[in-house]
């Protein structure tokens, strides 16, 4: 709690914590080289390596333009209907679903 209220963010300061209660238990040495393995392992994770991909996929999609005629769509088809779309937790739903309906090039072969 004293990390956190110092300013460093709640992952850092769960990190910090941990690594010192690891150093406690088991010492300094077995303790970095446990931390390199996992942190090696984990930045080699091929779930993770799609995340920057996906947020890039996601900058594409916003400079083309096609997110916000998806959202005027689903706004124009959806808003008469009891969800308000104007709320951002209602609005991702239908982009995706409109997405999901977009044929890859893979299909059309």
């Amino acid at each position: 709690m004293v990390v956190m209220f110092i300013g460093v963010p709640i992952a850092f300061a769960m990190g910090i914590v941990g690594f010192f209660g690891l150093v406690g238990m088991i010492g300094w040495d077995p303790s970095l080289a446990m931390v390199a393995g996992v942190t090696m392992e984990t930045g080699l994770d091929y779930g993770l390596s799609v995340v920057p991909l996906f947020i890039l996929m996601g900058n594409f999609v916003t400079h083309a333009g096609l997110s916000d005629e998806l959202y005027a769509a689903s706004n124009a088809w959806l808003g008469t209907a009891a969800v308000d779309l104007q709320w951002p937790q209602h609005w991702p739903a239908e982009v995706s679903a409109l997405f999901a309906e977009v044929p890859s090039p893979l299909q059309l072969r």
